[in-house]
C-alpha cells in the first residue's frame, strides 16, 4: 500500500482490465531534487565569486593573483574585503616603507624601496600620507627630517 502523505491525493485511472481503478501518487521527487539542484549550484557560485573577484582586482592592481585567490577560496567574503583594502598601491608603498624602517639604517633587501628616488618625490609622497591621515604629525616630522638628512 502507498501512503500520499504529505504529497497530496493520488490520481487515479482505469486500467482497462477488468474496469479496475489505479492509484497513481504523483512525483514530487523531481521538484525536490529541482529544489536542492539549485540550490548547490548557487551556493557553490557564492562561495567561488570571492575568489574570482579577488583574482580580478589584484590582476588590475598588479598585484598577486594567485594570493588574492588563495584569500578569497579560504576566507570567502572576508577575504575579499582583505584584497581590497590591503591591496591599494598606497597601502602596499606604506608597507614597505614600514619594513624599510625597521631593518634600520642603510641595510638593504629585496622588500625595501629603492633609495635612489628623488628627495622631493618622497616628501610629496609624505606630504600625500599625512594630509589623508595616515600619519601623524609627529611621524611626518621625523620622516622628513630623515628624507633631508640622507640629501
Amino acid at each position: 500500500m502507498q501512503s500520499g502523505g504529505a504529497l497530496g491525493p493520488p490520481e487515479c485511472t482505469s486500467s482497462g482490465e477488468n474496469g479496475r481503478w489505479v492509484a497513481h501518487y504523483p512525483d514530487h521527487a523531481s521538484v525536490v531534487h529541482g529544489f536542492i539542484g539549485t540550490f548547490i549550484v548557487i551556493a557553490m557560485l557564492l562561495a567561488a565569486a570571492p575568489a574570482v573577484i579577488s583574482g580580478v582586482i589584484a590582476s588590475s592592481r598588479g598585484q598577486s593573483v594567485a594570493l588574492a585567490v588563495v584569500l578569497g577560496l579560504v576566507l570567502g567574503w572576508i577575504g575579499l574585503i582583505i584584497v581590497i583594502v590591503a591591496f591599494k598601491r598606497e597601502v602596499a608603498v606604506e608597507v614597505q616603507a614600514l619594513a624599510t624602517e625597521a631593518v634600520g639604517d642603510g641595510a638593504s633587501t629585496s622588500a625595501t624601496i629603492p633609495q635612489q628616488r628623488d628627495a622631493s618625490a618622497r616628501i610629496a609622497e609624505l606630504d600625500d600620507l599625512k594630509q589623508r591621515g595616515l600619519i601623524t604629525s609627529d611621524e611626518y616630522a621625523s620622516r622628513r627630517a630623515a628624507i633631508l638628512e640622507q640629501i
